[in-house]
């Protein structure tokens, strides 16, 4: 999140939920709602899915590797 500028004081504002929901949410001790989700997404500029599932499996092989494989 510090990435996107956004900590974690910052981003529970935003949605409306305490610092503490998102760092329960950040340490995997509960996860957000769908709807939430997607508001974390457009907040963040990144794919819900993403957030949910983490990187696609080609987003974790470098193009070097992808071309050998091909």
């Amino acid at each position: 999140m510090v990435r996107a500028g956004v900590d974690h004081n910052q981003l529970g504002r935003l949605l409306g939920r305490t610092p503490r929901a998102v760092q329960d949410w950040m340490r995997g001790k509960h996860q957000p709602g769908l709807h939430t989700m997607h508001q974390i997404g457009k907040i963040l500029g990144c794919d819900p899915a993403y957030l949910a599932y983490g990187p696609d499996d080609d987003e974790l092989v470098s193009p070097a590797v992808a071309e050998t494989a091909a």
